[in-house]
């Protein structure tokens, strides 16, 4: 090994890592400034390919991942299109890329396992009660033997089976609500009227309603 260390002096660009070291870790990029423009660029609504709805938020010169009102956390610029979270444990980077215009149309999320999802900008989804409407009506599952009744009241959808405590559905994208109980689906028929729903919780997933009655 040591004729070796002799017979490769200066072919390498970093020294030889002694075994049973482990590799030094390299510097993390330095944070950069961007324009208000390239900031604006990144900002707006997502989806997340693990269905969960995102705002990208500008706020005096500096651009917040918003999970929620009170939880957001800063991402700081390391170029045009990549930016890293800043105070979540590890190494936390957005790509954006597809971009039209002024706009970013897409990003790609990188956890700190080196775990990739995927993100895909979308119009706002805030339905007027007109809207909402069209989910109102009552819902049954073969498989559980279960009717759900969805109420439109004060502008809201409401959900619940039985004497159970009743939910708000949350507006989250065109036909895709979020509750306590889980994540709702909606679908249609090619006439585009609502014909059921799937709901996925913690323990199941697509579990099929079918709508048996329209909403007054």
């Amino acid at each position: 090994m040591r004729v070796a260390d002799i017979y490769l002096a200066g072919r390498f660009t970093e020294p030889a890592v002694p075994a049973g070291q482990a590799p030094a870790a390299k510097p993390a990029p330095a944070p950069i400034t961007l324009s208000p423009e390239g900031l604006e660029a990144c900002a707006g609504t997502y989806w997340l390919e693990s269905n969960l709805l995102r705002k990208l938020v500008v706020d005096k010169d500096k651009l917040f991942y918003v999970r929620s009102a009170d939880n957001r956390s800063e991402l700081a610029p390391l170029s045009p299109t990549r930016f890293r979270m800043l105070g979540v444990p590890g190494d936390v980077l957005l790509d954006f890329t597809d971009k039209s215009g002024a706009l970013f149309n897409a990003f790609t999320f990188t956890e700190a396992d080196g775990s990739k999802i995927g993100a895909k900008r979308v119009e706002p989804f805030e339905p007027a009660e007109a809207q909402l409407k069209e989910y109102a009506g009552s819902y049954y599952s073969d498989e559980l033997d279960t009717r759900y009744d969805l109420e439109l009241r004060s502008g809201s959808l409401w959900f619940g089976a039985g004497h159970n405590e009743e939910v708000r559905a949350v507006p989250q994208k065109k036909d895709f609500f979020s509750a306590e109980s889980g994540q709702i689906e909606f679908e249609r028929d090619k006439k585009g009227r609502v014909t059921g729903f799937r709901i996925s919780t913690g323990r199941v997933l697509n579990l099929k309603f079918v709508r048996v009655k329209a909403g007054a």
